[in-house]
């Protein structure tokens, strides 16, 4: 399919150009998992996130405080809307 939005003017989560993605094929839950959910998950399984162990997680710039945006965030050349937030 084809990703991103060259009718924005403004940066947005969807001001990537257009660009061709192929999803690999994923399996998908019929239900959700809530906070609590994955809270007792990481209770009976010990399991550490990614962003848990690299201690950052890349965070849309539209959901960064602007405390977080005066820092000096890493980001991605081609996608400068996700920074780095430790």
């Amino acid at each position: 399919f084809f990703m991103g939005n060259s009718k924005d003017t403004k940066l947005t989560h969807e001001s990537l150009q257009p660009q061709r993605v192929k999803v690999s094929d994923f399996l998908i839950d019929t239900t959700v998992a809530s906070n609590k959910d994955f809270e007792e998950f990481v209770k009976q399984t010990g399991y550490v996130t990614e962003s848990e162990n690299y201690a950052w997680s890349f965070v849309l710039d539209l959901q960064t405080t602007d405390e977080a945006k005066e820092e000096e965030l890493q980001s991605i050349k081609d996608a400068p809307h996700w920074l780095a937030v430790p």
